[in-house]
């Protein structure tokens, strides 16, 4: 009992390996005195340590609940039928389960089926549901107390689900101040944050920030990794650093492939692990094509296991690398019709695909409004390569919507650097802030020391540049609105 109850110690701190050591020395001890029977309670809290390594690093818990299998008797009956329904996503099939097991299972298998449940439900194809065991076991665990380690994977669980699902910016990170201010959690929860962290940066546009926090989320995962985590952070790493600089996108894409080579087998929690491998995808220097391409792939990978959420941030992926065919597949996918996240990506789907810049712009803008702004300009970015072809209303509106990105911003954006047509040069600058005050040519070369041949030249080469017809449409784009470009 011992043995076992130092294996549940290490795999509260997230001390994987060793805690598998010491239940596979526990199975080997047990197979040598099975006839005799030995060690029934030991052995039945052994068998809930495997079925909780199982749910986050199964390639890990697998083997030892095999061992563990092959001799005594059954002593988690619930939990085992719980497990073999993991092929199935009918959710009234896992309430009615969970149903029975409220009434007739021990308090500790009921812990850690609730575990199971809303993981498998919230993780895949019903957050809601998922979401809602998994708060009713916090509930049931805050009160009760002395299961720290299981609160900890509650709340993980429900933060991953939140991420995949959700969407509004600002609602996710008052979640993650309220249980990232619980006391004492555990090193693999604040990586756990750390790495939800880096995502909302991602989204808002803060590519340094995502960075940063990704780098500090694979560093607690390096100490303690108990939900698996540790090689989508890497990946994550790599994906971040790619819009940051390409030295460090160098080092990062090395430094991920040297740790986690392609032919070393996934460890971890299988809900994220297509998403890792499209997360380092990102960064790893392939043509754009050929990403997408391999993106989209995963992405029906992940459909065919029923693994929705990661289908749809898989696209997702492929839809900011301007992928027309995973604009095909989200708007074709058989989970268009739902909330959260699901509906900003096909939305993200139908902007791309819109032969209306009036619908895509409005999108763009709810979709920067709502601090999604990564999202955003990449519509803009799609519109902007055919800006001869808008109404001069249309850019001035896209024109509008970069410069206040701009002027938010509060870290260097390498999507918005993309709009070098933007970047108005000394004498450009000087010679529109003459129009906007109503200056003839002669007088803004006299102001400006130049020649009228010169300050027209100039003028032509602005009207071309953004399609304008005249000086007053060009005037009207509100270029000079920010004097950050």
């Amino acid at each position: 009992m011992l043995r076992v109850l130092r294996a549940r110690a290490l795999l509260a701190t997230g001390q994987i390996e060793e805690a598998a050591r010491a239940l596979r020395l526990f199975a080997d001890q047990c197979q040598n005195e099975a006839s005799r029977g030995a060690y029934p309670e030991a052995h039945r809290q052994a068998r809930l340590l495997a079925y909780r390594m199982c749910l986050f690093h199964p390639e890990i818990g697998r083997p030892i609940l095999s061992d563990l299998d092959s001799f005594g008797q059954n002593s988690t009956p619930y939990l085992s039928r719980i497990y073999d329904l993991t092929s199935c996503d009918d959710s009234d099939i896992w309430l009615r389960e969970l149903a029975q097991i409220r009434l007739h299972a021990d308090w500790d298998e009921l812990v850690v089926a609730q575990l199971w449940v809303g993981a498998w439900l919230g993780m895949r194809q019903h957050p809601g549901l998922g979401r809602l065991v998994l708060a009713s076991l916090w509930d049931d665990l805050a009160r009760e107390g002395n299961h720290p380690d299981i609160e900890d994977a509650a709340v993980t669980l429900m933060l991953l689900i939140a991420m995949a699902h959700d969407w509004r910016t600002d609602a996710l990170r008052v979640e993650l101040r309220t249980w990232a201010s619980r006391p004492t959690p555990s090193v693999s929860f604040q990586g756990t944050v750390d790495l939800v962290s880096s995502l909302l940066a991602m989204q808002e546009d803060r590519m340094v920030s995502a960075l940063r926090y990704a780098t500090a989320a694979h560093e607690a995962f390096l100490r303690a990794d108990a939900y698996g985590l540790a090689r989508c952070a890497s990946s994550l790493i790599a994906a971040t650093a790619s819009y940051v600089d390409e030295h460090v996108a160098n080092e990062a894409h090395m430094s991920h492939r040297i740790r986690y080579p392609d032919d070393d087998p996934y460890i971890g929690l299988p809900h994220v692990r297509l998403f890792a491998e499209g997360l380092a995808l990102i960064g790893s220097g392939l043509p754009a094509a050929e990403v997408s391409s391999r993106l989209i792939q995963l992405g029906s990978q992940a459909r065919g296991e029923g693994e929705w959420a990661q289908e749809q941030q898989l696209l997702l992926l492929a839809l900011l690398g301007r992928s027309a065919q995973a604009v095909n597949c989200v708007l074709a996918a058989p989970w268009t019709q739902r909330h959260g996240r699901t509906a900003m990506i096909v939305k993200l789907a139908a902007a791309m695909a819109s032969h209306s810049d009036h619908e895509a712009l409005d999108i763009a803008s709810s979709l920067i409004e709502a601090k999604a702004t990564f999202f955003g300009l990449s519509i803009i970015s799609v519109r902007w390569e055919r800006k001869h072809e808008m109404s001069r209303r249309h850019r001035a509106q896209a024109i509008r919507l970069l410069l206040e990105a701009k002027e938010q911003a509060v870290e260097p954006s390498w999507l918005l650097s993309t709009f070098t047509d933007l970047q108005l040069n000394e004498r450009e600058s000087a010679v529109l802030r003459g129009l906007q005050q109503g200056l003839s040519t002669r007088a803004i070369a006299r102001s400006l020391d130049l020649s009228p041949r010169t300050v027209e030249s100039t003028i032509s080469r602005l009207l071309h540049r953004f399609a304008c017809d005249n000086r007053v449409e060009l005037v009207s784009l509100g270029l000079l609105s920010s004097d950050t470009y």
